[in-house]
């Protein structure tokens, strides 16, 4: 690409700003631009380049003192109302009306951090005034403290609780067992420093913190001098400069009481860790909610050193790769081996976030007693490494993953430029170069040098990085049935230590007070104050995703898509699963995690995996359900004549460089032409590796397993997730236990039916690349003899089938309270927070009203909802969508104290949006907001794979232009009309699902059906 240029050079100045460096980034075709305000000591780093996403994000040093949480109620508070900006719910304001690519706040456990990205610079800067605003001049009222953080609450029996939105979010992540062995792997070989305590707050620390603790920590940490800003984008660096200072440091300059903090906290408070004589021992309880059985999770844990060296953190990752990388890697075949334990701990691997390196292995579905047995394991498998030597495709292999997690543009949650300001941090929050811990292809090129020029070098770096190092721990955090009681024990005890310092009457009017607050309305002439584009500056035209259909082989679909890959190919193999019988769906999950994970091609899994790692960047089998997006005749029409269009799938993915393409499509060949379901153990192996990712999920990710619950009835689509991904899932798993040895026969059987169902292919490259990617489909197409998909089995083409599965798997686990018909279920599970989740009919994709209902739920979400169940309720998060495509309306909770409370808000806001008097400045920023969802970037491959599904599902340009027009022309009358139709709708068939422990709340047993799920 073009060079990018900047009049900035190192050793200059810009007006009040010092140049400290200006280098090339060629990795990221960006040049980083590094400067220092000479009067606050504010540092700016600007990732300068030709991207339009552009990205800021405000970071502070934040080391706690205590696990009390501050650092993360202080990271919701500042959005809670600034000096310029004096609104109540800054953060949802903008939320609702700009047109973000992403926003969001992080508190991490030594920085907080404040992104925001937009492609429209407009909304940009209208972003970062009111964020700046909000990090260095909030308001931080007691309200705000009593609503985020803590506060005592009275019920009408008169019982006491602890609530606040801090509180219930941690107390969620304290009910999760993996989260907490996880801490305890980071703890114990950091004793004693910030990574001893938890940042984001333990429930039972948290009602400690003062009010006046609260606001001390702001004024100390929340400094321009202990603020690193990340710019990222096309703005020039001059212009946001210019932004930054007349908006923010101008404010701080006129100010005489301004003393600057000594630069770089981190550097000063963040203590390093004092040196292991000798490796620590310990055993920690942890919730028994969702770790599958009842064994332990034991880990090895190393200190690696100072992850801002940008080659002591290369050498880490490549060891962790070579002996972690993948499950035919030395130390993970061990453990998979051994029996010892049912399959690997989550949290193995590199954990560079901090400012030290760790590295952990490990094993859940251990037998208590057992961890001295993992750890002479281990050592023993690095000791046999260190004498013998790594094998040279071991060390390929790791190299290949390495380079591929450099080159590779991910988009998670947020742009690729999280990551890179990720990657920022971890040198200039510890006051080094920004570019230090930036310029990975340079120290790679020199660790593949070392590799290459220094004998032995391997197995010198596995000595000196684990074997001979002492800084290590051994953890067993064994399930405790109690854990969870106890900690609700303790945590009324302290209750009542608070009661006992004010009285009820006082807590009631307080609390009284805060409510009357929340649900006072701010004044219009505050909100005005927060920038916002009108719809009439926002263009109809939407991101056109190029994709071409062709045929390869005997008539078998090929889709292309050619995207700047940076040299990697993505390509998919897709067979139909719907010429299955339905009670096949059952297996599908399992069967996607044994299929590429076994053997084949005459290999066992251990050298398939490695032969895996060598050739590819990364080889699975997912499944994909989907209505199609159009209206009902043209979708019935379509389907009839290509039998490609409106399917259920399974897709082998699998990514490569363009030289790997002939081993990789060898391989792929292989696994489904050849597969070896003989090793019964590997099968066993998966199996509860699947079972305990299902059961470990079920409390973080409760909202999506109620939503799916309570839509499962809906569609046929909706009915196929539930089953692949939701409760039903967990049952089926975790009762199939007795049904393993006749999976080989099952698996046989289903691979072999698919192969004859037809299949599609997709590749997604880069002009250099795509070539060769075409050739190599053209050659699998027919070494597998493929064929263009047939048409569905006859009995899936009706739903009535599906409805039969229903009522089956009813049955089945009609012993933990399953029902056809049940219009509310009530599932219990170990947790101290809870889910909640409704659906209902709405419109069909193809008509106005489904896009009028996005603005409507859209606007529910946030005002009712954030208001009655987030700012009132305590709960984490609350939304309301409208799923078109599959013509359902969805409310869901997240973290939420009060479930049962949220099922009654979600009828009472649809009551509320038809009698609310929206104006027209209201819904001008609701359609800004509901805007931002339909044009957000995507990286490469989610370009290539969006346009490819849009393909199988009938959704084309002209009908998203479409909707994006009918969005833009959204008027008063058609959003008043459509939520009157949305309640009529909810009042005939409204279905609900709860997700909560058995403790939580008062349950109607005449109303509901209960579920006690065994995890």
């Amino acid at each position: 690409m073009d060079k990018i240029e900047s009049k900035l050079k190192k050793g200059g100045r810009y007006k009040g700003f010092d140049v400290l460096d200006v280098a090339n980034l060629d990795d990221y075709s960006s040049k980083g631009i590094w400067l220092r305000h000479r009067a606050t000591f504010l540092e700016v780093f600007h990732m300068l380049n030709k991207d339009e996403e552009n990205l800021f994000a405000f970071s502070f040093a934040t080391p706690p003192k205590d696990s009390s949480g501050v650092a993360h109620i202080i990271e919701h508070s500042v959005l809670c109302g600034s000096k310029s900006f004096p609104v109540k719910d800054v953060f949802i304001r903008l939320a609702n009306q700009s047109v973000k690519t992403f926003l969001n706040a992080m508190t991490f456990s030594d920085k907080t951090v404040y992104p925001a990205s937009s492609v429209s610079q407009k909304d940009y800067f209208n972003l970062m005034a009111v964020y700046g605003d909000a990090v260095f001049f909030p308001l931080l009222k007691k309200w705000t403290f009593a609503q985020e953080g803590h506060r005592l609450e009275i019920d009408e029996s008169g019982n006491i609780s602890i609530q606040g939105v801090v509180y219930n979010e941690m107390k969620g992540n304290y009910s999760s067992f993996e989260n907490v062995a996880g801490d305890w792997a980071v703890r114990s070989v950091l004793p004693n420093t910030i990574y001893d305590l938890d940042s984001g707050g333990d429930p039972l620390e948290i009602p400690r913190l003062t009010y006046k603790q609260f606001k001390d920590f702001h004024r100390k940490y929340y400094s321009p001098s202990n603020c690193k800003v990340f710019l990222y984008g096309n703005i020039p660096t001059e212009e946001q400069l210019d932004f930054i200072q007349s908006h923010f440091l101008d404010r701080f300059e006129s100010d005489s009481s301004f003393l600057p903090l000594a630069n770089h906290v981190a550097e000063t408070e963040i203590n390093s860790p004092a040196a292991f004589a000798a490796p620590v021992v310990m055993e920690r309880p942890g919730p028994a909610t969702d770790n599958g059985e009842k064994g332990c999770t034991v880990t090895m844990t190393w200190f690696l050193g100072d992850s801002s060296d940008p080659v002591q953190y290369m050498e880490s990752v490549l060891a962790a790769e070579i002996l972690m990388g993948h499950d035919g890697s030395p130390l993970v075949n061990a453990l998979l081996s051994s029996g010892l334990g049912e399959d690997v701990a989550p949290n193995c691997g590199i954990d560079g976030e901090m400012h030290w390196i760790l590295m952990t292995t490990g094993l859940r579905g251990v037998k208590r007693g057992d961890s001295h047995k993992i750890e002479s394991l281990v050592l023993s498998v690095l000791e046999k490494l260190c004498e013998q030597g790594v094998s040279q495709d071991d060390v390929n292999a790791a190299l290949l993953s390495v380079d591929f997690s450099q080159r590779e543009v991910r988009r998670s949650y947020g742009p690729y430029s999280i990551v890179l300001m990720r990657h920022c941090l971890r040198g200039w929050l510890y006051g080094k170069n920004p570019c230090c811990t930036l310029c990975y292809g340079e120290v790679f090129k020199e660790v593949q040098r070392r590799i290459a020029d220094i004998p032995c070098y391997v197995q010198s770096l596995l000595r000196r990085l684990l074997l001979e190092n002492k800084h290590r721990s051994l953890v067993s955090v064994y399930p405790d049935e109690e854990y969870l009681s106890k900690r609700i024990e303790q945590e009324q005890i302290l209750a009542h230590k608070l009661l006992s310092k004010i009285s009820l009457d006082k807590i009631r009017q307080a609390n009284k007070s805060l409510a009357l607050f929340q649900q006072k309305p701010d004044a219009k002439s505050k909100v005005s104050l927060i920038p916002h584009i009108s719809p009439s500056e926002l263009v109809v035209s939407v991101d056109r995703i190029h994709v071409e259909r062709t045929v390869v082989g005997d008539g078998v679909p090929l889709f292309i898509s050619e995207e700047a890959t940076n040299g990697i190919v993505y390509f998919t193999l897709g067979f139909p699963v719907d010429v299955l019988l339905p009670t096949d769906y059952l297996l599908l999950p399992l069967f996607c995690s044994v299929v590429t994970n076994t053997g084949f091609g005459g290999m066992d899994w251990s050298a398939c995996s490695a032969r895996t790692a060598l050739n590819t960047g990364g080889f699975g089998a997912t499944l994909f359900t989907s209505s199609m997006q159009c209206n009902a005749k043209d979708a019935l029409e379509l389907c009839r004549n290509d039998f490609a269009l409106g399917r259920d799938w399974i897709f082998f993915k699998m990514k490569m460089l363009k030289g790997q393409i002939p081993d990789a499509m060898g391989l792929l060949a292989d696994c489904v032409m050849q597969p070896d379901f003989s090793d019964l153990k590997h099968i066993r192996d998966l199996f509860f590796e699947l079972r305990n990712d299902f059961k470990s999920s079920v409390v973080p990710m409760g909202n999506d397993y109620a939503s799916s619950r309570c839509s499962y009835g809906f569609t046929r689509s909706k009915a196929v997730d539930e089953i692949w991904n939701g409760l039903t899932q967990v049952l089926f798993i975790d009762d199939n236990v007795k049904n393993i040895d006749t999976l080989p026969c099952e698996f046989e059987r289903i691979l072999k039916t698919l192969l004859c169902a037809g299949a599609v292919i997709h590749v997604t490259a880069d002009s250099s690349s795509m070539t060769a990617a075409l050739e190599g489909a053209a050659w699998l197409a027919e070494k597998c003899k493929l064929c263009p998909p047939k048409n569905r089995n006859k009995a899936a083409e009706k739903k009535e089938p599906f409805v039969d599965l229903i009522v089956e798997v009813s049955n089945k686990f009609s012993e933990y309270g399953f029902k056809k018909d049940s219009s509310n279920e009530i599932v219990y599970t170990g947790t101290q927070v809870g889910f909640a989740a409704a659906a209902f009919c709405s419109s069909a994709c193809d008509t106005d009203e489904s896009v009028y209902e996005k603005v409507l739920a859209h606007w529910l979400t946030n005002s009712v909802l954030w208001e009655q169940i987030r700012t009132i309720g305590g709960a984490y998060g609350a939304h309301a969508w409208n799923d078109g495509g599959e013509g359902l309306f969805l409310f869901s909770t997240y973290r939420d104290p009060k479930p049962l409370r949220s099922l009654e808000v979600f009828l009472s806001a649809l009551c509320s949006a038809t009698e609310y008097e929206m104006s027209k400045d209201d819904l001008e920023k609701i359609i800004t907001g509901c805007y931002s969802k339909g044009v957000q970037p995507r990286s490469p491959m989610g370009r290539g794979s969006t346009g490819f599904l849009r393909h199988l599902y009938g959704l084309t340009n002209e009908h998203r232009e479409k909707r994006i027009e009918i969005l833009l022309k959204t008027t008063l009358d058609d959003v008043r009309c459509v939520a009157k139709s949305v309640k009529e709708k909810a009042d005939k068939s409204f279905y609900s699902a709860v997700i909560c422990g058995k403790n939580m709340e008062k349950i109607e047993k005449n109303t509901s059906n209960i579920i006690s799920l065994p995890v």
